[in-house]
């Protein structure tokens, strides 16, 4: 992770209760949140299989959606997890111990991104998990390694036609912004979203001050 074909990654398709700021980490008594455990990253691949085919079927081609492996992509994370090309989280039930989702996040991949911006490479949530709260606890974590990280703003890629996705992010407070791009999936349109984290005119409080 960041996996590709990118950046098509970053896409919810969970979450009713956004009830505090954005940002805020609110205890979950449902999951367990926490850095990925390589135990952790079959169950994480297998939720992010299940999403996919839920969320993109007709709009991503369906030869892709059946070659998705979870063992093969389970080892692509753990190769860049172990080569620091990005962190992961997972957040795990509490009754029964599954991985029910997972947020990656790292440095902000375009080149020509301002200092201290972060990106949500990737968030999923199994099918079967939606509208269970796990992506807002997952998105808090991805938030809080970002700042501590010293980020002033999270960056992310988004398809245009998830507008499911579009709903949760905007109630969390990401805003859109004008660039775009195609996936490489069926030539989709994506456009970025950013979560602001400090005054734009400041950052004086960043964590690595």
């Amino acid at each position: 992770m960041p996996d590709h074909p990118a950046p098509t990654d970053a896409r919810t398709t969970d979450d009713r209760r956004l009830d505090v700021r954005p940002g805020d980490v609110r205890v979950s008594t449902a999951f367990d949140v926490r850095a990925a455990r390589p135990d952790d990253l079959y169950g994480a691949a297998v939720a992010r299989v299940a999403s996919w085919h839920a969320a993109f079927t007709g709009l991503v081609p369906q030869d892709f959606l059946d070659a998705m492996d979870p063992a093969k992509i389970a080892a692509s994370w753990a190769d860049s997890i172990t080569a620091g090309r990005s962190r992961m989280y997972v957040a795990a039930a509490v009754a029964g111990g599954e991985i029910v989702g997972y947020a990656g996040v790292g440095p902000e991949r375009d080149a020509d991104a301002p200092e201290h911006v972060g990106e949500l490479y990737a968030l999923f949530v199994h099918p079967d998990w939606w509208g269970s709260g796990a992506a807002r606890v997952l998105t808090d974590a991805a938030v809080t390694d970002l700042r501590a990280a010293g980020c002033d703003q999270v960056w992310l890629w988004v398809l245009e036609a998830n507008t499911r996705a579009h709903a949760f992010y905007r109630r969390y407070g990401f805003t859109e912004t004008p660039d775009r791009t195609h996936s490489s999936l069926n030539d989709l349109q994506e456009l970025r979203l950013r979560l602001q984290l400090r005054p734009e005119d400041g950052g004086g409080d960043r964590a690595h001050t």
